[in-house]
């Protein structure tokens, strides 16, 4: 099942911690076949770009093709919220830099993460550091260069582990 819709207000956070994903509304299931008699064969479905702005992937906006990895990317862009805490869009912003994933990006390739880093967070120990490079990968705007989200968690359980690690020490 792809989502199509991962943004930061459709993840909710119960009280034992268990994250949710919630509005299943625009989600569509990507059927794989082993023999190439449908669209879907090949792992992604044609359909008309739907989402909300700021969290939709560029190369299914562009190709009309959605892919697990479109929610890739739109869970990159909910990583990229947390570690900057500013907004998915917004038009204060140039125009250039109105969608945080192109601000973000932008600023990793000049080499000043810093500069969009969330001040109130704790740098130190690699985590911010990492969930950055990982939110990076996320958003590449060509879905081939982004990881999947096994990869993805994968990547989360890391980072997690290594904070634990060195709130121990």
């Amino acid at each position: 099942i792809v989502h199509r819709d991962i943004t930061s207000s459709n993840i909710f956070v119960e009280r034992d911690m268990r994250i949710k994903v919630g509005d299943f509304g625009l989600s569509r299931l990507l059927v794989v076949q082993d023999n190439n008699t449908t669209s879907a064969s090949n792992g992604f479905v044609w359909t008309g770009p739907q989402g909300t702005p700021g969290y939709l992937d560029p190369d299914y906006h562009r190709s009309f093709r959605l892919t697990e990895k479109s929610d890739v990317y739109s869970f990159g862009v909910v990583l990229l919220e947390l570690i900057s805490g500013l907004r998915a869009v917004d038009q204060n912003r140039d125009k250039r830099e109105m969608a945080l994933a192109d601000l973000v990006v932008s600023r990793i390739q000049m080499g000043q993460l810093h500069q969009v880093l969330d001040p109130v967070l704790d740098c130190a120990d690699g985590g911010v550091a990492a969930v950055a490079e990982l939110a990076f990968r996320c958003v590449a705007a060509d879905k081939d260069d982004r990881p999947d989200a096994r990869e993805v968690v994968e990547e989360l359980k890391r980072v997690r582990n290594r904070a634990v690690t060195a709130a121990k020490e």
